[in-house]
């Protein structure tokens, strides 16, 4: 949507999107999904190992210097599975 859409017209472009629920969950447990996902994207600047703790080890691939924005879905589903 173009900025002349909106009163007052805002300097950034819009955009409308459409979601569609999935037959079935990503995960077995998407309530610990949703759990470690609003954990992580609470503090989402911050280091996983910092949002987290540093004394459990991470699953593999997945570095505690990195953000919570830088993870896959897959990644996602890992570590809660693992940490939930």
């Amino acid at each position: 949507l173009s900025p002349s859409c909106f009163w007052p017209a805002p300097e950034v472009e819009s955009m409308v999107l459409r979601l569609k629920r999935r037959d079935r969950p990503l995960t077995e447990q998407p309530h610990r999904l949703a759990k470690l996902t609003h954990r992580l994207f609470n503090q989402r600047r911050k280091q996983i190992g910092s949002i987290l703790g540093r004394a459990d080890e991470l699953p593999a691939g997945i570095n505690s210097s990195a953000r919570p924005e830088q993870l896959e879905v897959e990644q996602l589903i890992t570590l809660a599975q693992r940490v939930g």
